[in-house]
């Protein structure tokens, strides 16, 4: 399968059809889940296992892109009240 095969298929795509990316990747499907801010940290903000079970069941619900975001370098610039 090759990006142009891909693009001469169908004028109009499905969620669930391949998606070519500029990089050459593919991805299965067109279904993707944007970064969000999760909150779900201990008491020095580090990820714990709440956001790691988060992550392990998106991974596994078909997604074909999961963006990861929200990293605050420094404290002070968190966007969630603790």
């Amino acid at each position: 399968m090759t990006i142009e095969s891909l693009r001469k298929e169908s004028p109009t795509a499905s969620l669930h059809d391949p998606l070519p990316l500029p990089c050459g990747q593919i991805l299965p499907n067109r279904i993707m889940k944007a970064a969000l801010s999760e909150a779900l940290g201990d008491k020095r903000n580090a990820p714990d296992c709440r956001l790691e079970q988060l992550y392990t069941t998106w991974s596994r619900g078909g997604y074909g892109l999961l963006v990861t975001g929200n990293v605050m370098p420094v404290p002070y610039s968190s966007s969630a009240a603790w």
